[in-house]
């Protein structure tokens, strides 16, 4: 219980100096959108800068620092979340069991722990896990989402993982499905009408150069840089 308290206390306290959290960038996107090429530009072109505290860009990290706090493997981490997208039959089965949901949620309340005490400490670039939606309060903060028709996204899929143009379609649209089932677990219980970005930029009209100009210069409307 006293571990509890510290714990709720520590995070009360770090809601009350909100001021002081950030500055972050988080980037949501459609499956077959550069996020990483774009984070990676992003943070290079930032540091160039100067900034008095160098920034640095996050995805997978995420995972990795909630599966040390959870003390389990990232690779089982990584399965519960995944198992989550199971087809009809599966469901079923799990219906009589509360385990698998339990895992679940518990690993989503870790992970957006872990998003938000990154997104407090400041200077990065998150991709993805909904870091749009957990850091949204934090004032020092821009949220771009990368989009893209789908025929777009299929066409750099099909190039990127040698898939057909059926196997891209597929893997897109289940990819994109579970990216909103993992984002609903967050939105739950929140503003309806909230749009979760500031700035929405289509990958179909410009190059990775330019994408990563135009969060640059937004960044710096907003003070963030």
């Amino acid at each position: 219980m006293i571990k509890y308290m510290d714990e709720r206390f520590e995070k009360e306290i770090k809601h009350i100096q909100n001021t002081q959290m950030g500055p972050v960038i988080t980037i949501s996107r459609e499956c077959g959108c550069p996020a990483k090429k774009i984070a990676q530009l992003l943070s290079e072109n930032i540091n160039n800068q100067k900034p008095a505290k160098p920034w640095r860009w996050i995805s997978k990290e995420i995972l990795s620092k909630a599966s040390e706090e959870m003390k389990i493997h990232p690779e089982k981490l990584k399965l519960i979340l995944e198992n989550e997208h199971r087809n009809f039959i599966d469901e079923i089965v799990a219906s009589f069991t509360e385990t698998y949901y339990a895992h679940s949620n518990k690993v989503k309340r870790v992970i957006g722990d872990v998003i938000r005490d990154i997104a407090i400490e400041g200077n990065v670039i998150i991709i993805g896990r909904a870091a749009n939606i957990i850091a949204a309060d934090v004032p020092l903060s821009l949220h771009v989402s990368l989009e893209a028709p789908l025929s777009w996204r299929i066409e750099k899929m099909s190039e990127y993982k040698s898939k057909t143009e059926a196997e891209a379609r597929r893997f897109i649209l289940e990819n994109d499905k579970e990216r909103e089932t993992f984002k609903s677990y967050y939105i739950k219980g929140k503003q309806e009408d909230k749009l979760w970005h500031n700035l929405s930029i289509n990958c179909a009209d410009f190059t990775v150069e330019q994408i990563v100009d135009i969060i640059l210069k937004s960044a710096a409307l907003k003070g963030i840089i």
